[in-house]
């Protein structure tokens, strides 16, 4: 079981410290230099990643690692070169589980949008664990 936030934290600094820590995990999907172990690092283990064709278990590190190569040599495939954060909200539910949503653009070499309108949304249940904050779930939208 992960410790509580301090007690005389406001949920309002825990929120403050869910934002830096998500936007340190986001840094280098914006300038599309992702380390595939930083990255996977930021995910709790086992965890889950629900898209449009449904939710997938991820239960090891190992497995972890395997799906973030996969992603990302799938969105390189498509062009990808870099994303930009355009909005970020988070709800915190308690002092140690954030609802984080967040809209992103991922972008060809050109600068334009990869797909679609340009926006992308995820959703990430997170929580404090003993190793610091962690991902539970990701929700990737179209």
């Amino acid at each position: 079981m992960s410790k509580p936030a301090a007690p005389n934290a406001s949920l309002a600094d825990v929120e403050k410290d869910v934002i830096t820590w998500y936007k340190s995990y986001a840094q280098p999907w914006y300038e599309g230099n992702v380390n595939i172990e930083t990255s996977a690092s930021y995910y709790a283990v086992p965890g889950y990643f629900a898209g449009p064709d449904g939710a997938m278990l991820v239960p090891t590190a190992e497995a972890q690692k395997s799906f973030h190569t996969e992603f990302i040599a799938d969105l390189k495939s498509r062009g990808w070169v870099r994303t930009t954060l355009l909005n970020i909200e988070v709800q915190m539910i308690n002092p140690c589980t954030a609802f984080i949503e967040t809209e992103v653009t991922n972008h060809i070499a050109d600068g334009s949008a990869m797909e679609g309108d340009g926006v992308t949304l995820y959703s990430y249940l997170a929580g404090k664990t003993s190793a610091g904050w962690k991902f539970l779930s990701v929700h990737i939208g179209q």
